[in-house]
């Protein structure tokens, strides 16, 4: 008898949508794991970053549909 097996699929996640963008980047570089500095620094870098890339990667997303794809590969990846 084989022992039974477990799969876990997880992903980074990505912005919904153009107005998403701004808040996921903020969120992601004020990770310790992402930023390693101290937390005052990292959450003052993480704004200003943020604000000033959302337009660019906006722009990236709009390219590709608008939002990050990875939430419906990771769906069918599971399926």
């Amino acid at each position: 008898m084989r022992a039974p097996v477990g799969v876990a699929w997880l992903n980074l996640g990505g912005p919904s949508g153009p107005e998403a963008v701004p808040d996921f980047l903020r969120r992601m570089l004020a990770d310790p794991y992402v930023v390693p500095a101290p937390k005052p620094v990292r959450s003052i870098l993480a704004r200003w970053v943020a604000l000033r890339r959302s337009p660019r990667v906006i722009g990236h997303y709009e390219k590709i549909g608008g939002a990050s794809p990875i939430e419906g590969l990771t769906r069918d990846q599971v399926e």
